[in-house]
C-alpha cells in the first residue's frame, strides 16, 4: 500500500514538474531546418581529458544548500555534502572587455544527505547504495573527518547545459 502511494506521489510530482518546465518554455516561430551551423563563442577553459583518472586530494567537506525540484523546504533547497579537491590546474581567461584573470580548477562532488519530512537535515544516509556509503567504502573511512587528505581519481562531469567540470570517481 505504501509503495503504491509513493508511486502515485511520484507520478503527480513528475507531472507537476513537467508542467512547470513547459510553463516556462516559449515556442518560437522559427523553422529549425533553416538554422545554419555557427562556431560557438563558448570556449572550454581547459582540456579536462588530461585530468581524467588522475588523483586529487580532498581538501574540504562542507554542508551546503542547493536549489532542487525535490526539496521539501519552503525555499526550494536541499542539503548536500560538498566535497572539494585540491587545485589541479590554474588557467588564464580573458573576459569580453579583454581583462585577464586566473581561474583555479579543482574537482568537487555533491553527496546526498538525509532530510526529514520538512527538509531539515537529519544526517548521513546509511543505505548500502547511497553515495555516502559508496564513498566511505572506496576510501576505507568511517567518518567525514577522515575524508581530508584522501585521494580519488577525477572524472569529467557534464551538466545538462553542456558545461564541464571536474568531479571525483568513487
Amino acid at each position: 500500500m505504501e509503495e503504491e502511494n509513493q508511486k502515485r506521489l511520484n507520478d503527480v510530482t513528475n507531472k507537476e514538474s513537467q508542467e512547470d518546465s513547459e510553463s516556462k518554455m516559449k515556442v518560437l516561430d522559427i523553422n529549425p531546418a533553416d538554422l545554419e551551423e555557427v562556431e560557438s563563442e563558448h570556449k572550454d577553459l581547459t582540456d579536462f581529458e588530461k585530468h581524467r583518472l588522475e588523483k586529487a586530494k580532498i581538501e574540504s567537506a562542507e554542508i551546503v544548500l542547493i536549489p532542487s525540484g525535490y526539496s521539501k523546504r519552503t525555499d526550494g533547497k536541499v542539503h548536500r555534502l560538498k566535497i572539494t579537491g585540491e587545485i589541479v590546474e590554474t588557467v588564464e581567461i580573458e573576459d569580453k572587455q579583454g581583462n585577464k584573470k586566473q581561474v583555479e580548477l579543482r574537482p568537487s562532488e555533491l553527496v546526498n544527505l538525509e532530510e526529514d519530512k520538512e527538509g531539515n537535515l537529519k544526517g548521513l544516509p546509511t543505505g548500502e547504495n547511497s553515495q555516502w556509503q559508496i564513498l566511505k567504502k572506496s576510501l576505507d573511512i568511517d567518518s567525514i573527518k577522515e575524508l581530508i587528505g584522501k585521494a580519488l581519481p577525477m572524472r569529467i562531469n557534464v551538466t545538462k547545459s553542456g558545461s564541464k567540470f571536474l568531479g571525483f570517481m568513487y
